[in-house]
């Protein structure tokens, strides 16, 4: 668990309903880095300042960044960000999804189209259902896979390649 200096408190505190718990604590900690940092504001860069104190693998991070580029319009640094996830070794499926919906925000139709058609391929079959998840333990921390979750971000990138298709 990130420690969050006293003064900085309420405004990270003011973010964290956004997010699951096991999302949030991620979150947290590039938020502490992003401020601490003097370098690029990169993923790397962020750990590198926040030392050892980040819990989870640097491909979490990487999943919470692609899929908040996505929200905010950073569509080809949401793609590189999923990339960068799957090569860490974080699930290939909810990656692709958002690499899906990013590509279809960009008109790359058949990125798109191939990005969903892995991302089902990779679908774990524990998340072949609603109300379905998976939980694991890394670094002491319990992660939580819903397919709820991953279902709404196959809906997401559906619909944002629907509405590339059909406009001019």
């Amino acid at each position: 668990m990130v420690t969050v200096p006293k003064a900085a408190e309420p405004l990270v505190a003011a973010f964290s309903i956004a997010f699951t718990r096991p999302t949030f604590e991620p979150v947290a900690a590039l938020f502490l880095g992003a401020i601490l940092s003097l370098r690029r504001r990169t993923v790397t860069a962020m750990l590198r300042t926040l030392g050892p104190l980040p819990v989870g693998h640097r491909s979490d991070f990487h999943r919470v960044r692609a899929q908040a580029e996505l929200l905010t319009g950073g569509f080809q640094q949401a793609i590189n960000d999923a990339q960068r996830a799957i090569d860490g070794g974080d699930p290939a499926a909810i990656n692709l999804l958002t690499q899906s919906a990013a590509y279809a925000a960009l008109r790359e139709m058949p990125q798109a189209s191939a990005s969903l058609q892995s991302a089902d391929a990779t679908w774990p079959p524990e998340l072949n259902g609603p109300a379905q998840f998976i939980a694991t333990a890394d670094k002491g921390i319990l992660w939580i896979e819903s397919a709820d979750h991953w279902y709404a971000w196959r809906e997401q990138a559906v619909r944002r390649m629907a509405a590339a298709t059909e406009r001019p």
